[in-house]
């Protein structure tokens, strides 16, 4: 055979690989979309769980302020204060409004209008992007199987399918997709021989890094890609010339903007998540004397896991989870320049495993990357072994053998690409498929609060509810999820476990008219600053109301442990509300269990004694029985068919509690409230009777 048709079909032949490449990746891409269009097609046969009307609903409390933001800006309103945000000053909107809700507005009319349905189909087709990048850095490193084992075993570990699934409107989505295809273009610019295809890598880099900041809002990460840039290009020996030109360009596509910000950015988030306390977030916030507690660290988000608990956020199986993440690291090592670019991310996700765990949503391509880096060399070794021992025994082969075995390979690698995701798989969790955040009857619950208060209301409640509260009513909150992060979330805290309405109804007005500004103004002393609360004159002028919800027995430890934070020693105190399943009650005896109540004589397990036995029916308070003067309080809560619904055993100050005592009981002062509303057992809510304007 002559010269030129050899390479012709050496030609031909690395065409075939590339596009067999191509065809599996795009393979991996697609069973990551099909996954989630099953998820939406389970939400679809149960339309009474999963959707208002023709409106799928959401599986994350962010989810409604991008739908929100979506709305107003198609409605060519997006001003620069939110004045329904962070009453009574407002809150300014992001400089641009984020990528995500910008998105959703310019595709919304696809989808009839249908903001919620848009963003799902975003998250649909979003959420395995990042199986692209990842899989072409595998290809570019000469190890295919790595990129896409990756994405594979990545998208359904635990840590990132349930945080991509349908229903999460949020950034999670694209936030791998973003770096790692910032990480594949600096490699492209890392191994470019021409000085013009290294800049035209770094423009592309750059405008990533560009549209991931307006997507995340987190330009931290454009300051950390600059310096890997500044160290491949330096490390790789590119030229000075090359260097400087190929910086410059990386922060002009970037963004100057989002690059000037990016330490402040990064600092930021060591300081929250990290807890380094020399970027100026640490435990407490507030000026001396009196320092408030910091939401952040109530946030689960922040809180570390033990090494095992976070590895099994990966793979169910913590030793398969940390043997992926062996391999990558040996393999790094190694060809570390290669690997350079990953570096931000692999060490991002690599904080996750001793500190907060919201950083292992980077650390999730790495375990099946390392898989297949391993399976990759190792089916390579054997093959290369096969192939010079049948050029032994058959040398006048060996030309042809060689060129076709080149492409029987790669067949045969992606094979062992599908065994090995059918030997992962079991420890991923495919097939999961995500509640709602918030049932129907809070969207229908707040509607109704929508029509019947006035459009200058002031809603104060705890913030968990905050971004659907404010996408659903169009009230004013006092905070939200993205604002808890101020004093005045202490003060809420204070109000709603204070066993004084009294001091609840000081407290918003207090709030009210001064908001956090007030708390600095006043906080040259802690006795001022008190005493300004409960003894100033505070007019607001705008009616407020006060918001009770059925989550808030979830959240009360939070509640508690936030609200009886001590200013002066920084410490604080826990308790919660103690559920339990009981059966109906037979001859005065209530059966829970390891727990027994004799109701007659007022003890639990005929020791200990019950202060109270209160009985509730409808939200009102409709028998008390006082056998004891100290001990715990048993709280029933009855059904109209007089069976019992909940068994709650509460210690005084949960009992005496403002929470308890208005929403649960509905003993309320009725100088200072007015019950405007009841849908129980989800949601109460008591106007504050106004004071005369001064």
């Amino acid at each position: 055979m002559n010269s030129g048709k050899v390479a012709l079909l050496l030609e031909r032949q690395s065409l075939f690989i590339k596009l067999l490449f191509v065809a599996v990746l795009f393979l991996c891409y697609a069973l990551a979309v099909q996954s989630r269009w099953s998820q939406f097609s389970v939400w679809q046969e149960n339309p009474s769980v999963y959707f208002l009307g023709q409106t799928p609903l959401v599986s994350t409390a962010d989810a409604p302020y991008y739908l929100r933001l979506a709305r107003d800006y198609s409605l060519g309103e997006y001003p620069r204060i939110d004045s329904k945000r962070e009453f009574p000053k407002g809150r300014p909107n992001p400089k641009e409004i984020p990528l995500l809700a910008w998105t959703i507005s310019k595709i919304a009319p696809i989808f009839d209008g249908n903001f919620s349905l848009a963003g799902n189909w975003m998250v649909i087709w979003g959420a395995g992007l990042f199986i692209i990048p990842l899989g072409f850095y595998g290809w570019q490193l000469g190890y295919p199987l790595s990129g896409l084992l990756g994405g594979l075993i990545g998208g359904y570990t635990v840590k990132y399918y349930a945080r991509t699934s349908v229903g999460r409107i949020d950034t999670d989505f694209l936030n791998l997709f973003f770096p790692l295809l910032t990480a594949y273009f600096l490699l492209r610019v890392f191994q470019s021989k021409q000085q013009r295809d290294a800049w035209t890598w770094t423009v592309l880099a750059g405008l990533t890094m560009y549209l991931f900041s307006w997507w995340y809002d987190r330009p931290g990460f454009s300051l950390v890609f600059f310096l890997i840039l500044l160290i491949g290009l330096f490390c790789w020996k590119h030229s000075s010339r090359q260097l400087l030109g190929s910086l410059f360009l990386f922060i002009v596509c970037s963004g100057p903007e989002y690059f000037l910000k990016s330490l402040e950015s990064l600092t930021v988030v060591m300081g929250v998540y990290l807890n380094i306390s020399f970027v100026g977030v640490a435990k407490a916030q507030g000026t001396a004397p009196a320092e408030f507690p910091h939401a952040y660290n109530w946030i689960i988000e922040t809180v570390p896991l033990s090494l095992t608990e976070s590895l099994s956020l990966l793979l169910t199986n913590p030793w398969l989870s940390s043997s992926g993440l062996v391999f990558f690291m040996l393999f790094a090592i190694i060809g570390w320049r290669k690997f350079l670019p990953l570096m931000p991310i692999f060490g991002l996700g690599a904080i996750g495993l001793l500190g907060s765990q919201r950083f292992l949503l980077y650390l999730v391509p790495f375990v099946g990357f390392g898989f297949g880096l391993i399976l990759n060399a190792g089916f390579q070794w054997v093959w290369q072994r096969w192939l010079q021992k049948r050029s032994e025994q058959n040398p006048q082969n060996d030309l042809f053998g060689g060129i076709s075995s080149k492409f029987s390979f790669h067949f045969v690698l992606y094979l062992n690409l599908g065994l090995s995701w059918l030997l992962l798989n079991p420890y991923t969790i495919r097939g999961y498929v995500p509640q709602p955040s918030f049932p129907v009857s809070y969207y229908q619950t707040f509607q109704e609060i929508r029509k019947i208060t006035p459009e200058n209301a002031a809603l104060y409640t705890w913030w968990d509810l905050g971004n659907l509260i404010l996408e659903q009513t169009d009230r004013a909150l006092f905070h939200d999820g993205g604002s808890q992060y101020r004093p005045k979330t202490y003060f809420i805290a204070k109000s709603l476990v204070s066993q004084s309405q009294v001091e609840l109804a000081k407290i918003m007005r207090f709030l009210g008219a001064e908001g956090d500004r007030g708390i600095q103004r006043y906080n040259t002393s802690e006795e001022k600053l008190m005493a300004e609360i409960l003894n100033g004159d505070h007019f607001v002028n705008a009616p407020l109301y006060l918001l009770y919800t059925d989550n808030l027995i979830d959240v009360f430890p939070t509640l508690f442990s936030i609200g009886k934070w001590d200013l002066q020693t920084q410490q604080t105190r826990n308790d919660k509300f103690r559920e339990f399943d009981c059966q109906e009650i037979e001859n005065q005896k209530l059966d829970c269990g390891n727990l027994r109540f004799d109701l007659k004589n007022g003890f639990l397990n005929e020791k200990i004694p019950l202060r109270r036995i209160v009985k509730v029916l409808d939200g009102n308070q409709f028998e008390l029985a006082e056998p004891h003067a100290i001990g715990l309080n048993l709280q029933l809560m009855y059904t109209e068919d007089s069976r019992i619904d909940r068994v709650f055993l509460l210690t005084e100050p949960v009992y005496q509690s403002n929470l308890n005592q208005m929403f649960l009981l509905g003993n309320y002062d009725r100088d200072l409230f007015e019950e405007t509303y009841q849908n129980l057992p989800f949601a109460r809510m008591f106007l504050l009777r106004p004071t005369q304007q001064p």
